[in-house]
């Protein structure tokens, strides 16, 4: 191979290296990317489910969704709903509530651990968390009520350990939690308040 020949077949190989290496540059990873409430131009999406556990770790660009419910009318996602809206000013009956929805994901992660997320750590803080955070709970469940009947979203609000807010098109609720590395998000449709 000549001298021209093995340079100009160098400069063929970064040049094709280069432009297969920059999309990996080009994203920056977001909360919107991970959601089970609706498609996006990128990222990991769920289109048919009602309540979600998502696990993000945007150090990576890692996210894990752990489907709750399905769209479905006997699903337990509208009485979910429904028991929040009923104890929307009762602050206890909405910590037991998503310390519930919490055991049950906790109970089926263990069985098969998507590596993460150190579960044992997370029933260990979340207790903590939502203890913690019973005034700004209390608010977004406000908002998540008031936006399935037209009112505006809340944007995601909250510290360095827990935040939620209310999707302003989806009206979709948010509660994150950081465990060690990854932010834990439950996601829960609107969907219809059952009427007994």
């Amino acid at each position: 191979m000549t001298k021209g020949i093995y340079l100009g077949f160098v400069a063929i190989v970064l040049l094709l290296g280069f432009v297969f290496w920059q999309p990996a540059l080009a994203g920056t990873p977001s909360l919107d990317q991970c959601t089970c409430t609706h498609s996006s131009r990128s990222g990991a999406f769920v289109t048919n489910a009602t309540a979600c556990w998502l696990t993000i770790d945007t150090q990576i660009e890692w996210c894990d969704i752990t489907v709750q419910t399905l769209e479905d009318p006997s699903s337990s996602t509208s009485q979910t709903v429904a028991t929040l809206f009923d104890n929307v000013n009762d602050v206890e009956s909405l910590l037991k509530i998503f310390q519930d929805e919490f055991d049950r994901f906790a109970a089926s992660t263990e069985s098969s651990s998507s590596g993460r997320l150190d579960i044992q750590k997370a029933k260990e803080r979340i207790p903590i968390r939502l203890a913690g955070n019973r005034d700004k709970i209390g608010e977004c469940v406000a908002a998540f009520r008031d936006a399935s009947f037209g009112k505006s979203g809340m944007s995601l609000t909250g510290d360095e350990n827990f935040r939620c807010g209310v999707g302003q098109a989806s009206g979709w609720l948010r509660i994150e939690f950081r465990i060690g590395d990854v932010w834990l998000a439950y996601v829960l449709s609107p969907g219809r308040k059952v009427v007994p």
